[in-house]
């Protein structure tokens, strides 16, 4: 019965999260992105030598394409998934 209760115990502590709260966080990073993608760049040129082009193909889209992605798709990825309680105990 730990192991149920331990499940109970991390979602009563919030460390689990909603899909709202969770598209607002994906939200908040494309925003991000998008507001500071200048600085971005021309940290990434100044610390790794990085080309702007090379820079953004490789930090900023691919994080924001991933983001993105995930806004389509979290709700799936969220759905409840029923078990029986026996296999929850196990």
């Amino acid at each position: 019965m730990e192991g149920l209760e331990g499940l109970r115990r991390t979602f009563r502590s919030g460390r689990t999260r909603g899909v709202d709260w969770r598209k607002a966080q994906l939200l908040a990073l494309v925003k991000y992105l998008a507001e500071n993608e200048a600085q971005i760049l021309e940290a990434l040129e100044q610390d790794l030598g990085k080309h702007p082009v090379e820079a953004y193909r490789d930090e900023i889209g691919l994080v924001k394409k991933s983001a993105e992605h995930s806004l389509l798709n979290i709700k799936k990825w969220m759905a409840p998934k029923k078990i029986l309680l026996e296999e929850a105990e196990s």
